[in-house]
């Protein structure tokens, strides 16, 4: 996904995408959750 929005802005910005499943009302009963970044940028997803 982050490779196609780096295309389409025509790689003028460094893109990374974030994912779930990190739903809100998970997280407002205090379950666990879970976030992926992904980036061809190393700095943006290793943060």
């Amino acid at each position: 996904m982050s490779q196609i929005v780096e295309d389409i802005t025509k790689n003028n910005h460094k893109v990374g995408v974030l994912s779930g499943p990190n739903l809100a009302g998970e997280i407002a009963e205090e379950h666990l959750t879970g976030t992926v970044i992904a980036s061809l940028h190393e700095d943006l997803s290793s943060h």
